[in-house]
């Protein structure tokens, strides 16, 4: 990129060179020099005025360049600002379904430790009653075997039957103690 210099500058650049110009010539020359001085003159302000409207016309091309990129960027900050609103809504919507499903989870799995509880005193209830029908069946095949031993006059194996399975019959007369 060219370094721009200020027309000043090559304004005063050009006056010391027409000066060491006008030095060079001889004195014969001087009235020659009177006639070329002002069309020397004048190229010299015609080419400083036309790099001034060629530096005016990159100026303008930059600033036109300039205005595009910028209203390109606003544009694009612009769909960036929307998108950045629909996500956020996106999230905000997400967000609320999480604590949603969370509180649900939460009620899930208190129903879940309900249920559970249940199921291992329902297994305990069934394990006690197994156990009760155990000791009742024993208990009453013992007063069985005693009564058809009193049916046949054996009072010893009566006694005998009973005694074996006074424990389980003990344990269905109180199923709770």
């Amino acid at each position: 990129m060219a370094v721009d210099v200020s027309v000043s500058e090559q304004a005063a650049a050009f006056d010391v060179a027409v000066r060491d110009l006008a030095a060079a010539v001889p004195a014969r020359a001087k009235g020659w020099r009177r006639r070329v001085l002002p069309v020397v003159s004048g190229l010299l302000v015609c080419a400083v005025l036309g790099w001034i409207g060629l530096d005016e016309a990159r100026t303008d091309t930059r600033i036109d360049t300039a205005r595009s990129a910028l209203t390109t960027t606003k544009a694009r900050t612009d769909r960036a600002v929307a998108e950045e609103a629909t996500l956020r809504r996106v999230f905000d919507s997400l967000r609320s379904q999480l604590a949603s499903s969370t509180n649900a989870l939460a009620s899930d799995t208190a129903q879940l430790e309900q249920a559970e509880a249940a199921l291992t005193k329902a297994q305990a209830d069934a394990s006690d009653d197994a156990s009760y029908i155990v000791d009742l069946t024993s208990c009453t095949q013992g007063v069985q075997q005693a009564l058809n031993a009193l049916s046949v006059g054996d009072q010893s194996d009566a006694l005998s039957a009973l005694d074996s399975v006074a424990a389980a019959c003990q344990a269905v007369d109180a199923p709770d103690g």
